[in-house]
């Protein structure tokens, strides 16, 4: 592996790595996974099961079948999620279609926060 600086020198093989793009990645990656405290990591969790919820939601809107969103859906929590979201009533105006999707993933945050707090006592 060999690249070229910006002054013309080449650097070769650990060197390239040590001082190249992929090292600048993974060196930042590593900071924010060690920055971010215990607490911020529980409320993402929430966050990301109420965001795969929507995403759940949408799926459903969009006409997209149950056979296909499984294959996209990975674990089984996950897919237990899904099931409930195609078993969300979709109306046909916009804007209760929007309350529907934002109601569903409002309640898994909920709930995802109800067990954390469960699981802190």
């Amino acid at each position: 592996m060999s690249i070229t600086q910006g002054d013309g020198k080449s650097l070769t093989g650990c060197s390239a790595i040590r001082k190249g793009p992929l090292m600048k990645i993974s060196y930042l990656a590593s900071m924010l996974m060690l920055s971010s405290p215990v607490q911020a990591v529980e409320v993402e969790s929430c966050e990301a099961w109420s965001a795969k919820a929507r995403t759940y939601a949408a799926w459903r809107l969009e006409g997209m079948s149950i056979a296909e969103a499984m294959q996209q859906t990975i674990g089984n929590r996950s897919r237990g999620l899904l099931l409930q979201a195609y078993q969300l009533q979709i109306p046909d105006d916009f804007q209760a279609q929007y309350e529907t999707i934002s109601a569903f993933a409002d309640g898994i945050y909920e709930q995802c926060q109800l067990a954390e707090q469960k699981g802190e006592d």
